[in-house]
């Protein structure tokens, strides 16, 4: 999913689509995996690496891995959440999008920390 610039309202907007403000920021692919959480841009390139308390994106939890399409502000070190794809190794990707947005809403809303900055996790979710 890419994001778009609504130039023209489709005539079934409010059955069809659905809208989600996307700040501005670098979008990107927020990989959770073996202890360490990394940010790559749309061409693939290495944006930044730093520990999580994502599934996956600390030495605890390694054995894991979370997915995230995201938009960082670099600013405010701040990842923006738009979809999830892998949360705890379980893979959404097939799921519908409310599914996957009422689970990543959800799974972000249960730990406080994700919106805590501080030395060992220099960014918030």
């Amino acid at each position: 999913m890419l994001s778009e610039w609504l130039v023209d309202i489709p005539e079934s907007l409010s059955k069809d689509w659905i809208c989600i403000p996307c700040p501005v920021g670098k979008r990107c692919l927020v990989v959770a995996s073996n202890g360490v959480t990394s940010a790559y841009s749309k061409s693939g390139y290495l944006i930044t690496q730093f520990h999580s308390y994502l599934p996956g994106g600390n030495h605890p939890c390694r054995g894991a891995y979370t997915l995230l399409d995201c938009v960082f502000d670099a600013k405010s070190s701040t990842f923006y959440c738009l979809d999830m794809i892998a949360w705890n190794s379980l893979t959404v990707a097939d799921s519908d999008f409310d599914c996957r947005l009422f689970m990543m809403n959800s799974r972000i809303s249960e730990n406080e920390n994700f919106h805590e900055i501080s030395k060992q996790i220099p960014v918030s979710i």
